[in-house]
């Protein structure tokens, strides 16, 4: 699970444990950079999924861990 895996350095945290193998979970508030992070990691084969949520939510977060 990245959070801000969409773009910028979560988006390369993300690449490099896709690279490693890891199944992706990207956390972030836009929908639009989180399908942009989505796309450009399944190009390269890694399995992601989406997740809308925003960090500064304990309450949202929680939701997210929980399901």
């Amino acid at each position: 699970m990245v959070t801000g895996g969409g773009r910028g350095i979560g988006l390369a945290c993300a690449d490099a444990l896709g690279e490693a193998g890891a199944r992706l979970v990207i956390i972030e508030p836009d929908e639009q950079i989180d399908s942009a992070g989505k796309d450009a990691l399944t190009a390269k084969g890694y399995s992601a999924e989406l997740m809308l949520g925003d960090v500064t939510s304990s309450a949202g977060m929680t939701e997210i861990a929980d399901n």
